[in-house]
């Protein structure tokens, strides 16, 4: 999305979102939470032993968010025919 629509390439995933914020495609809220759910990703993705069964649980919670911010990316590529 951000190169789609030439905001630059964003210098980490954390990036990604606040990019996405400041050029109002995203709620700031979605923007922070979807940001604090990339040391999930590191930390699964990695394979680091921080990662506990309470932690995994915990985001189940963010299940909600992931979905909205998923909705809002499907509207944006259907609105821009990317």
């Amino acid at each position: 999305m951000t190169i789609a629509h030439d905001l630059g390439v964003p210098k980490s995933y954390r990036e990604i979102f606040v990019v996405l914020w400041k050029n109002n495609f995203i709620d700031e809220n979605c923007a922070k939470e979807m940001s604090r759910l990339v040391t999930y990703r590191n930390l699964l993705s990695h394979g680091y032993q921080g990662i506990t069964p309470e932690k995994v649980f915990e985001l189940t919670k963010k299940v909600d968010i992931i979905k909205k911010f998923a909705q809002i990316m499907q509207e944006q590529i259907r609105e821009t025919q990317i």
